[in-house]
């Protein structure tokens, strides 16, 4: 039972981390590449990534400590 749960809760740990790089990696590729306009959209790609570089790192952390 307790490993279910461990297994679990190592999958949750890392899809919010995988979820988080993955919206990092797309706010850079925004900020400096022409996927949306030409010359690249820093007002929308710099808060993506760092909403991305947050959830990548913090949110592990914050989901940890609400489990107690």
């Amino acid at each position: 039972m307790a490993d279910e749960i461990d297994k679990r809760d190592f999958l949750i740990f890392s899809l919010l981390r995988i979820s988080g790089a993955a919206i990092f990696i797309l706010g850079v590729a925004i900020t400096f590449t022409d996927l949306i306009v030409r010359g690249g959209f820093a007002s929308i790609g710099i808060p993506l990534a760092m909403a991305g570089l947050a959830e990548a790192l913090l949110a592990p952390r914050i989901v940890r400590r609400l489990k107690g």
